[in-house]
């Protein structure tokens, strides 16, 4: 019995000492971290609103890495004025050509009424929009982004 008690007090003071090192580096960080945030998420709005009049919200999904979230641009009169992908982990190559500006531009100038037609619950059965070929769970997650914003801001 006396053998195995130096091994759990051992490890239990390294489980304490790891602990309070990340409690103590979380609390160091944390208002790093939190202003980096905001600084991301002003150039997010800032990038899909440009010098329009309107605002920007952000909208999650689920995507093929896990969640994803967009931040979409609503000018006054409800139509999308840009998007950006802040947050995906979907497959680097294929599945991040969703998150490309070059594929988000096709979204600018459609309204809410684009995007949430019931019988378009996919991007491949919305006629206003393509789908990545190989990567249509990634242009879904986008789309339904998009539709999750949009129901929060759009007209």
């Amino acid at each position: 019995m006396k053998g195995m008690l130096k091994p759990i007090i051992v490890l239990t003071v390294i489980c304490l000492i790891t602990s309070a090192g990340l409690a103590l580096t979380n609390a160091k960080t944390v208002d790093a971290i939190a202003a980096v945030n905001k600084q991301t998420i002003k150039a997010a709005e800032k990038s899909v609103l440009g010098n329009k009049q309107g605002r920007a919200e952000q909208g999650t999904a689920k995507s093929f890495g896990g969640d994803l979230t967009v931040m979409v641009g609503i000018d006054n009169a409800g139509k999308i004025t840009g998007v950006t992908v802040t947050d995906s982990s979907d497959t680097p190559g294929l599945g991040s050509k969703a998150a490309e500006p070059g594929y988000l531009k096709q979204y600018k100038g459609l309204s809410a009424a684009d995007l949430n037609n019931l019988k378009e619950n996919n991007i491949k059965d919305n006629a206003k929009l393509d789908a990545i070929t190989g990567a249509t769970i990634s242009s879904n997650g986008v789309y339904h982004a998009v539709q999750d914003a949009m129901s929060k801001g759009g007209k």
